[in-house]
């Protein structure tokens, strides 16, 4: 929030929102900035028409496993922005733009970068994951370290 705050990119929010304390801090983040918006709880469809529409998807999460809504995201086409923190890299093969989520300048930096279509990884991406990681290639993998 504060990387859009600062760089002025479009930035859409979607998921549930744990309690009213929660609700009343993003509302205090976002409300005054019309390029920040949230759509709360969505559909698969509506998530997916987002995810069509959209030029970057970030996650620059500080606690995240696989970050599969990345995962989606990229085979919409989107370019990936994810944390440089814990497991989600690894899924992307040095095709996604890796941010401290610590730091907002790092998150803002390569989302701008992202949208203005420096070092841009699509269609590859989108060939990767899908290739990688369909439920064939899954099964095969596990399969595999299961024999170990």
């Amino acid at each position: 929030i504060q990387s859009a705050q600062k760089y002025k990119f479009k930035l859409v929010l979607a998921g549930n929102i744990r309690n009213e304390s929660e609700q009343k801090w993003l509302d205090g983040m976002i409300s005054e900035y019309d390029n920040i918006s949230y759509l709360g709880k969505v559909s698969d469809e509506v998530l997916f028409e987002h995810y069509s529409k959209a030029k970057v998807f970030a996650l620059p999460s500080i606690n995240e496993g696989v970050g599969m809504v990345a995962l989606e995201a990229a085979t919409y086409g989107c370019e990936i922005v994810i944390t440089n923190l814990g497991a989600p890299k690894e899924y992307y093969n040095s095709l996604a733009y890796l941010v401290d989520p610590y730091n907002v300048d790092s998150i803002g930096t390569a989302i701008c970068e992202a949208l203005a279509g420096r070092n841009n990884s699509q269609p590859q991406l989108r060939e990767y994951i899908i290739e990688n990681y369909n439920w064939k290639r899954c099964n095969q993998l596990l399969n595999l370290s299961l024999k170990i």
